[in-house]
């Protein structure tokens, strides 16, 4: 088990990327907020759109609140919505091409930062640095209900 200062260090280096990622997607040049980017980053994935509903377990949050982010970005021209024609039950939500190249501008910016961080750490670094945030995302993936578990019973403590 590590030290607990090394575990501190490495919280608070987290915390300063994650700073740095928050404030790269409310820039104003965007408009954008960073909910709505992953929103837009899932809908790309869909040449044929999807559905609110795996929208909002992507994101994980309620129906009503995603209908909240697509009602937003709906107002701002970059996606549109419309009932599946196989289930009137369902809404389809697609990018508009105003969406798309909203999208594609912000991911090469983005794409831009990651890979200027990664020149600064150098080859062997990134490599590791890759390797280690893959296997990280993993063992969360495979713990999420157990991690999800603790953090109700410690909220449920305090």
């Amino acid at each position: 088990m590590p030290k607990e200062e090394v575990i501190l260090e490495t919280i608070e280096s987290i915390k300063k990327l994650k700073f740095f990622e928050y404030e790269a997607h409310k820039d104003k040049q965007w408009q954008l907020g960073f909910t709505e980017i992953k929103t837009l980053d899932f809908i790309s994935r869909f040449e044929e759109g999807e559905s609110s509903g795996e929208i909002a377990a992507f994101l994980d949050v309620s129906t009503a609140r995603v209908a909240k982010i697509l009602s937003g970005l709906e107002k701002k021209g970059l996606l549109e919505r419309r009932i599946d024609p196989f289930d009137r039950r369902k809404i389809i939500v697609k990018l508009t091409e105003n969406g798309k190249k909203k999208y594609e501008t912000i991911n090469k910016i983005m794409f831009g930062h990651m890979n200027e961080m990664y020149e600064a750490l150098g080859p062997e670094d990134a490599e590791s640095f890759s390797r280690i945030v893959k296997k990280l995302c993993g063992w969360v993936e495979e713990n999420k209900s157990v991690l999800v578990e603790k953090m109700r019973k410690a909220e449920q403590n305090n």
